[in-house]
């Protein structure tokens, strides 16, 4: 039984490491398609592309073009550590190579039947290619591909191609396998292996290469995870599919490999109550007043334990028949505050790991998007309004970065909000206004860094703009007996009540993945302060949404470290 409920145990963590490894997967990949996305609207691009589509290319201005499109791309890509290079293709098939792949293989590339089946207006990833590097390495690269349309006209100025090494999609779990003996693939279309731990196995079937039976196979993708044996090996699969894109995410490891610390546990387990039944029958033989009055306390001791106090140990000035029983439990409850210690510095670990997901998801269009209006306020003589967004920038970027601390004070993170809002606000005129209504004697208490930003996009993003017409954004900070109080309303279109009840249970349930920023400034709250703190949501459809976030009036014993 004790065996069974520890597999189960490893099963699970092996799942929930799956999903991690899915969900940083999913992030590089939204993160690949923005940056395909922003290459295809500069406007450089589109400008150059555009003398070309109308034939006003010549010899004369070529060299200038051309050196627009490769400054423009190369802008972008710099900003990237995943993207290994770029092609783009004109409308009269003229290739600017941007990359250090041969050029005979980028030919085979853009001429490959399946790059060139279909030109969608949209991102496409491609399954795995080789290709030679200028140095003489052979590289595994998926291929994201996209129609770069004319923002004015809406005609095709070109196609643009992305490179990926698939050793960088690799790193994400490569960088996170607990095990030797545990593999990861990425499969494509029909289950063909787009990635592995084992790059032997790249562009191979994966029920062929595996030697898994069909009817294995199809049973492993009804449970999602499951028992099954590849090559000539019993071992527990799990598979996900990846949201992004029509992948899957595969983990595989041995079954002896799952069970052996848990049969190294159970061994101690049977050795250690070996040592107390032997101890007891000692005891109880002798039946002496000497030796009952130690078990006597040895009892007291434990009583004392199992009311919380973990801190007292057993008395090891004992007769010598009962010092071994001493030792052996205040052996035993180190080990296991040791164990404890451990646990809760692994869960403040995920807390920072999900945080830093949280901070990784302020997404490249907000300094993008912020860079082109300062840009229209230059062209448009308005120094002073630029001036003022690059300001607002800066000391965005300041406070955010902080110099890696986690907790800043009140007053920093509504310098930092407020900054966000005249942003937001200027390119939002026609919808957006706002108001900050913080009591003064709150701004020097402390707060989780990015605790309002957040709410405060979604409530613009989710609540005002979809409204279409001038709204109002508010943020009120008050101290009361209880604590901090900071509200953060919005009189946009709301959330129906099937909705608001979802995302309120989501709050407390580990297992969701939709709105992970509000579960991540929950869940922060909550380590930081305990179970008493944290975020509450209310809202009216067609009326407003107000998000409640309670904090500590006075700094708490560990949340500043």
């Amino acid at each position: 039984m004790s065996l069974n409920l520890n597999i189960e145990h490893a099963k699970k963590n092996t799942v929930r490491e799956l999903s991690l490894i899915n969900n940083s997967l999913n992030l590089i990949i939204e993160t690949i398609n923005d940056y395909t996305i922003n290459v295809s609207v500069d406007y450089r691009l589109q400008k150059a592309l555009a003398q070309y589509a109308s034939g006003k290319a010549s010899v004369t201005n070529d060299y200038s073009i051309s050196n627009e499109i490769i400054t423009a791309a190369t802008g972008v890509m710099g900003l990237s550590d995943n993207i290994l290079g770029c092609n783009i293709v004109t409308t009269n098939k003229l290739v600017f190579n941007i990359s250090e792949i041969l050029d005979s293989d980028i030919d085979r590339l853009i001429n490959s039947d399946e790059l060139t089946k279909t030109r969608p207006n949209k991102i496409e990833w491609s399954d795995i290619f080789r290709v030679r590097h200028r140095n003489g390495a052979i590289k595994n690269i998926f291929v994201v591909q996209k129609q770069i349309i004319d923002l004015d006209s809406y005609e095709q100025l070109g196609d643009e191609y992305m490179f990926v090494d698939e050793r960088d999609i690799a790193k994400i779990y490569l960088n996170n396998i607990k095990n030797d003996q545990s593999k990861f693939y990425i499969l494509g279309d029909q289950h063909i292996i787009l990635s592995s731990s084992e790059e032997s196995y790249i562009n191979q079937s994966f029920i062929t290469s595996q030697q898994i039976t069909n009817e294995a196979f199809e049973h492993l993708l009804k449970k999602n995870n499951g028992v099954i044996t590849i090559n000539n090996e019993s071992s527990f699969v799990s598979i996900q599919k990846v949201d992004s894109l029509d992948w899957m995410v595969v983990s595989a490891i041995p079954m002896k490999e799952l069970t052996a610390q848990t049969r190294l546990f159970d061994t101690f387990i049977i050795i250690t109550g070996f040592i107390y039944l032997l101890v007891g029958t000692v005891v109880a033989s002798l039946a002496s007043y000497s030796i009952s009055k130690p078990i006597h306390r040895l009892v007291l001791t434990m009583r004392q334990i199992k009311m919380g106090n973990r801190d007292v140990r057993a008395d090891t000035h004992t007769t010598k028949e009962l010092l071994l029983l001493s030792n052996t439990f205040n052996s035993l409850m180190d080990e296991n505050e040791k164990l404890m210690v451990q646990l809760c510095e692994e869960q403040k670990a995920i807390r920072n790991y999900e945080f830093m997901l949280l901070q990784a998801q302020i997404k490249p269009h907000f300094l993008y998007n912020t860079l082109e209006t300062i840009s229209s306020f230059v062209k448009l003589n308005m120094h002073q309004e630029a001036l003022q967004a690059v300001h607002c920038l800066a000391n965005f970027c300041r406070i955010s970065l902080n110099n890696g601390k986690d907790i800043i004070t009140i007053g920093e993170e509504l310098n930092l909000i407020e900054s966000y809002l005249t942003i937001q606000k200027y390119r939002n005129i026609k919808y957006l206004d706002y108001e900050i209504d913080v009591d003064d004697a709150i701004w020097d208490k402390k707060i989780p860094k990015l605790t309002l930003q957040p709410i405060v996009e979604n409530a613009i993003y989710h609540g005002m703009k979809p409204k279409r017409r001038k709204t109002k954004l508010q943020i009120i900070g008050r101290c009361h007996e209880e604590g901090i109080m900071i509200s953060v309303r919005d009189n946009g279109v709301g959330i129906p009540k099937d909705e608001l009840a979802k995302i309120r249970k989501q709050l407390h349930d580990t297992s969701q993945k939709d709105n992970f920023g509000l579960h991540s400034i929950h869940s922060r709250i909550k380590l930081y302060y305990g179970d008493d703190y944290g975020i509450e949501i209310d809202s009216i459809e067609s009326e407003y949404t107000l998000v409640n976030i309670k904090l500590p009036s006075e700094s708490i014993k560990g949340a500043e470290e």
